[in-house]
C-alpha cells in the first residue's frame, strides 16, 4: 500500500514538473520573441564579422541592405537566419569598391579584400579565408571558403545563444515558481496525508500529461491544461441512461460547480483566492447562496442535497465521487429508506431546486463544516508559517525541474508509467 502510494505521489510530481516545464518553456519563448533574441544574436554575429574601427558599420549595413538579405516581405530586424550562400554573395558585394553582378562580386572578392584600407577587418578577412587567395581558386571554392567561415562563426553564436536561453529559462522558472508558489515538499506532505487523492490523481496523469506536452510543443499561446472529456462534459452530466429527475440533475450540477476551480494540489498564494472563493452569479443561481464564500455555500448546499444512486453513478463518470463521504444521519428520516450507500434526502425532490438546496439546513453543523472543509482551497508554502529553509528548498527544486523543459519530464514520466 505504501509503495503504491509512493509511486502515485512520484507520478503526480512528474506531472507537476512537466506542467511547470511546459509553462516555463512557453513563457521563455515568448520573452525571446518579444526581445527578438534570435535576430539580435544573428545581427551581433554578422556585425562582429564585418565591423572594425576603420569602416564601423558601413559594410555590415550594406550586407543587410543587399537584395539577397532584405528580400520583399521580410523585416531585416526580424531575420533569424541567413543562408550561407546568400551571405557569401552579399558580403562579396558589400566589400567590393564598385557595384557589379553577384558572380562578378564573388570572383572579385580576393581583390576587393586586398583593396580594403588597412585595419582589423582586412586582416580578419585574410586570416579567416585563406583559400580565397589560392592561385587555382574558382567561384565555387570562394563561396565555400566564405560559407565555412560564416558557419564557424554561427556555431559559436549558437552556443552563446543556448547559454543565454538557459539563463532565461532559469530566470523565468524562478519567477513562475515563486509567483505560483509551487513546492514539491508541500505537495508530497499534502498527498502523504491523503493517499486516496494521490491514487485518483495519478490515474488521470497520463492523459493530462499527453495534453500538456502536445500543447506546449505545438503552440506558444497559453497552456490548455484541461482534461478534455473529463469532469466538465455536459454530455456526461445529461446522459440519458438511468433515471435522473430535475432534482438529481441539479445535485449533479451543484457537485460539479463546487468542485470546479478548487485547488487539487497545494499551489498558489492565499491572495489568489479572491476569484476562487467568491460565488459568481452562475453558482448563485445553482446553489441560491449569496454573500457566502464558495466553500461555505458548497458545504451547506451539498450537506443538504439529495444524493441518490443515480447521482452517485454520474459522479463516478464525472470523476468527483471522492467527495462522497458518508454523512451523519439527519433528524427526520425520509419516508422510503434509502440504500446504505445513499446520503439521506433533506428535502423532497418534487420541491423547487432552490428550495432543495437552500432550505434551512436539517443536517448537523459538524457535517456541514466537514463538507465546507472539503471545498476550502489549499495553497503552497507560506514563508510566514512554514520553515523558510523548506520553502526556499522547495522553490529551488521546482525551479531546477521546470528549467529542464516539458520533453525531459514527459520522457521520464512515460518510462515510469511503462514500468508500473
Amino acid at each position: 500500500m505504501f509503495g503504491g502510494n509512493l509511486v502515485a505521489i512520484v507520478v503526480v510530481l512528474f506531472f507537476v514538473f512537466l506542467t511547470m516545464g511546459a509553462l516555463v518553456s512557453v513563457v521563455q519563448e515568448l520573452v525571446a520573441q518579444l526581445v527578438r533574441a534570435r535576430s539580435r544574436s544573428l545581427r551581433r554575429c554578422i556585425r562582429s564579422m564585418l565591423q572594425d574601427d576603420t569602416y564601423q558599420d558601413r559594410i555590415f549595413n550594406r550586407v543587410y541592405r543587399h537584395p539577397r538579405i532584405a528580400t520583399a516581405g521580410k523585416k531585416v530586424r526580424s531575420l533569424t537566419y541567413i543562408n550561407e550562400n546568400d551571405f557569401a554573395i552579399a558580403m562579396a558585394t558589400a566589400i567590393q569598391p564598385n557595384n557589379s553582378g553577384d558572380d562578378d562580386a564573388i570572383c572579385a572578392l580576393p581583390d576587393s579584400i586586398l583593396a580594403l584600407q588597412e585595419g582589423k577587418l582586412k586582416q580578419r578577412l585574410r586570416l579567416a579565408m585563406p583559400d580565397v587567395f589560392r592561385a587555382d581558386r574558382n567561384p565555387d571554392q570562394i563561396k565555400a571558403a566564405v560559407a565555412s567561415w560564416y558557419n564557424a562563426q554561427m556555431n559559436t553564436t549558437s552556443e552563446e545563444f543556448r547559454v543565454a536561453t538557459r539563463f532565461r529559462l532559469y530566470t523565468v522558472a524562478a519567477i513562475v515558481t515563486v509567483l505560483l508558489n509551487v513546492s514539491p515538499i508541500k505537495i508530497v506532505e499534502y498527498l502523504m496525508a491523503r493517499p486516496e487523492l494521490a491514487q485518483q490523481f495519478a490515474l488521470v496523469v497520463p492523459e493530462l500529461a499527453e495534453k500538456v506536452y502536445s500543447t506546449s510543443e505545438n503552440t506558444l499561446a497559453t497552456l490548455n491544461t484541461t482534461s478534455g472529456a473529463a469532469p466538465g462534459d455536459a454530455n456526461t452530466l445529461a446522459a440519458p441512461a438511468g433515471k435522473l429527475n430535475a432534482g438529481d440533475f441539479q445535485t449533479l450540477l451543484t457537485f460539479y460547480e463546487c468542485k470546479q476551480g478548487i485547488n487539487v494540489l497545494p499551489i498558489g498564494w492565499p491572495w489568489m483566492a479572491n476569484l476562487a472563493q467568491q460565488v459568481d452569479s452562475r453558482k448563485n443561481s445553482i446553489m441560491g447562496a449569496k454573500g457566502s464564500s464558495q466553500a461555505a455555500a458548497c458545504g451547506r448546499a451539498l450537506a443538504n442535497a439529495n444524493v441518490t444512486l443515480e447521482v452517485q453513478t454520474r459522479l463516478q463518470a464525472l470523476g468527483i465521487a471522492s467527495i462522497l463521504t458518508p454523512a451523519a444521519p439527519v433528524a427526520a428520516a425520509p419516508a422510503n429508506p434509502a440504500p446504505a450507500a445513499v446520503m439521506p434526502v433533506a428535502q423532497p425532490v418534487s420541491q423547487p431546486v432552490a428550495a432543495t438546496l437552500v432550505a434551512t439546513p436539517k443536517t448537523d453543523d459538524a457535517v456541514i463544516a466537514k463538507y465546507t472543509s472539503d471545498f476550502q482551497p489549499v495553497y503552497g508554502p507560506d514563508p510566514a508559517r512554514d520553515p523558510w529553509q523548506f520553502v526556499i528548498l522547495g522553490w529551488l527544486i521546482t525551479m531546477v525541474a521546470a528549467a529542464q523543459g516539458a520533453p525531459f519530464w514527459f520522457d521520464l514520466l512515460r518510462k515510469l508509467l511503462s514500468r508500473k
